[in-house]
């Protein structure tokens, strides 16, 4: 998996998954921001004979159970729900490098140990769902006044703090 570096969408919620999630995912050029739209939008190339007006995709998520659906735009799309499986460990810190993620759903799997630190840098962040797992903070007030909003929708009942 960790070899496809364009990948942008990583959907494997509800799949009875175990095990850990690689340390390798920071590989992911695509959802790192390393890929050449991240480098130069404005001259994102999709090959030689390619005509974007006659291709059109078009790609529908539900994250934080808001639909949104991607049509023109999907080339901005980042994001991995791996939700709702059996996944255990700690939640690696390479995900932490992974700076154009938009989405990330770990909900309802078997995470333990500290949320890393650097996921407060992840500035692009715009949906984070840790919950139903035994991850704790050292401290909320740190938590709290962390770069990204999705901080802001934890319920200290889910977590231990």
């Amino acid at each position: 998996m960790c070899q496809l570096s364009y990948l942008i969408v990583l959907d494997l919620a509800n799949n009875s998954l175990s095990g850990i999630i690689p340390n390798c995912l920071d590989s992911l050029k695509a959802m790192a921001g390393e890929d050449d739209f991240y480098a130069n939008p404005l001259k994102y190339y999709y090959g030689f004979d390619f005509n974007y007006d006659n291709y059109k995709e078009s790609l529908v998520l539900v994250p934080k159970g808001d639909e949104l659906e991607y049509r023109d735009n999907l080339i901005l799309v980042r994001m991995i729900d791996l939700s709702s499986n059996k996944l255990s460990g700690a939640i690696p810190t390479e995900l932490s490098k992974l700076s154009a993620l938009r989405f990330l759903n770990l909900s309802r799997n078997y995470f333990s140990g500290e949320i890393p630190k650097d996921m407060g840098k992840m500035k692009l962040l715009e949906s984070l769902d840790l919950s139903l797992n035994k991850l704790w903070v050292k401290s909320l007030k740190a938590c709290l006044i962390c770069p990204f909003s999705a901080y802001s929708t934890y319920h200290t009942t889910t977590y231990q703090v």
